[in-house]
């Protein structure tokens, strides 16, 4: 009962203060400020699910974004799928190599691999999937629209 009154309280406050209170795929939210020593131009948001052979969401999957080499000086970071296969990843944006444009919009890799106490294949290797996307930059405090990817592992 009081962890009902608190997420009502809550849902109040974020709509009342404009803030997006959803993050799952399709999601409009805000390029947050970064924290630490580097400022951040911008960010992209990559977001979706990792599946198995059936349709399942696959949860402990290790998911990382690679940004093409337009993409400059740009980061992202590894994440694992939640336990129904979802994850959401926010790639910074810092100003780019001396001659090269800053672009409002690059091709980058989405890589999920099955670790987490799935099979593993002979070898050092995972069993895994991958998929292109677009990034889309927005500037930080503006409105981010997530690119959505759908990633399907077929572990024999």
């Amino acid at each position: 009962m009081i962890a009902r009154y608190l997420l009502l309280g809550c849902s109040v406050i974020a709509l009342a203060s404009g803030c997006a209170t959803t993050t799952g795929p399709n999601a409009d939210a805000r390029c947050p400020a970064p924290g630490g020593e580097f400022a951040s131009n911008g960010c992209a948001v990559v977001s979706g699910v990792v599946r198995d052979a059936n349709g399942r969401g696959m949860p402990a999957a290790t998911v990382t974004v690679t940004g093409s080499s337009q993409c400059g000086a740009c980061f992202g970071t590894a994440t694992v799928a939640d336990n129904s296969g979802s994850f959401r990843i926010v790639i910074r944006r810092f100003a780019p190599p001396p001659g090269m444009p800053l672009r409002d919009s690059v091709p980058a890799t989405v890589r999920a691999l099955a670790t987490g106490g799935y099979p593993r294949p002979p070898g050092d290797s995972y069993y895994g999937d991958s998929t292109t996307t677009i990034l889309v930059f927005a500037a930080i405090g503006a409105a981010v629209k997530s690119s959505d990817v759908t990633l399907a592992i077929r572990i024999p």
